[in-house]
């Protein structure tokens, strides 16, 4: 068990002293200081009796707060503060001593102008704006309008002129051939066949050579005499030639030429067959066949092929195709 210190120390006074009296005296004395101490100290302290009870004094939890049981009932609840709810965040104006606060910041009529009106043109002090853009001019030399750094360009540029080029090309003076006799040799007569190969040449002294290529067989197609400039005999033999499309006709149903036709237009809405003739004609004979209206035409020969197949076919209006006979077989030109 722990030993308490007594609050009092008093020693009994010896029987044979003669300061008995003084020492119970100063003794007494000393029992009244302390006790004056001690209603002193119990004087600040609370009554356990009155912990938790109405008029004492709350408990503290072991976190240290007074228990919600302890705390008084609020009958009108705070709902909001500074009219936030929730997890209120108060900001300056949310403050009771706003105003004190306002009352030293800077008065907005010391502010510039332009803090209350956002304009540019209530700025001091703005840069300076070059004027308004203009065409640039390629002959200017001063001035907003030069362009600097242009490149020097040769006359031709604006002339647009073969002279204004240099390092032209040399070109060869032009051949003029003088109207002269046609010769072959020592002949001054050459007569033309089908199928011969004419060569002019000029012969060194402003003469035209005429050479050909005898071919065999043929139809003599007249003589050739004086100069070139009165052939008269060979536009005699020309006109009396056939044209190469010979005897145009219009059909608007299925046909098969005739070795004379030349031309056939086939005038259809609806589809139609024109069929080549293959027998009686001549190797080199031409058909030419034209689709003049909407209906497909489709192009046939009575033996042979045309380019190697049995048909073809013109499906679009105004399409047309020539076809040469070599014999045997028809081919698109």
């Amino acid at each position: 068990m722990p030993t308490n210190t007594p609050y009092l120390n008093l020693t009994k006074p010896d029987r044979g002293a003669t300061n008995w009296d003084a020492q119970i005296n100063g003794d007494l004395d000393t029992l009244d200081s302390k006790a004056q101490a001690v209603d002193t100290a119990l004087a600040a302290k609370e009554d356990k009796s009155s912990k938790g009870v109405a008029n004492g004094y709350a408990p503290l939890g072991p976190d240290g707060k007074v228990p919600s049981v302890n705390l008084p009932v609020i009958s009108s609840p705070v709902t909001s503060v500074a009219g936030k709810t929730g997890a209120v965040t108060l900001v300056e104006a949310d403050i009771a001593n706003l105003p004190a606060d306002l009352a030293s910041k800077a008065d907005a009529s010391s502010l510039a102008t332009v803090a209350t009106s956002g304009s540019y043109l209530d700025l001091t002090n703005k840069p300076t704006i070059p004027a308004a853009q203009v065409n640039s001019d390629w002959n200017a030399s001063s001035g907003v309008t030069q362009i600097l750094n242009k490149p020097v360009l040769a006359t031709v540029a604006t002339s647009g002129s073969y002279t204004d080029l240099s390092n032209k090309p040399t070109i060869p003076d032009a051949v003029t051939f003088k109207t002269n006799s046609v010769t072959n040799g020592s002949q001054t007569l050459l007569n033309l066949k089908a199928g011969a190969n004419i060569t002019l040449a000029d012969d060194g002294s402003g003469g035209i050579t005429v050479t050909s290529s005898a071919v065999a067989g043929g139809t003599t197609w007249g003589s050739i005499t004086g100069t070139l400039s009165d052939q008269t005999d060979l536009q005699t033999a020309l006109n009396g030639k056939a044209p190469l499309y010979a005897n145009l006709t219009t059909k608007t149903t299925s046909y098969t030429t005739a070795t004379t036709d030349g031309v056939v237009l086939a005038n259809s809405a609806s589809a139609l067959t024109i069929t080549l003739q293959a027998t009686g004609i001549s190797s080199g004979k031409i058909y030419r066949v034209k689709n003049t209206n909407t209906g497909v035409v489709t192009v046939a020969t009575t033996s042979g092929t045309i380019d190697g197949q049995s048909t073809i076919q013109l499906p679009l209006q105004y399409q047309s195709v020539d076809l040469a006979f070599d014999g045997t077989n028809f081919s698109i030109l």
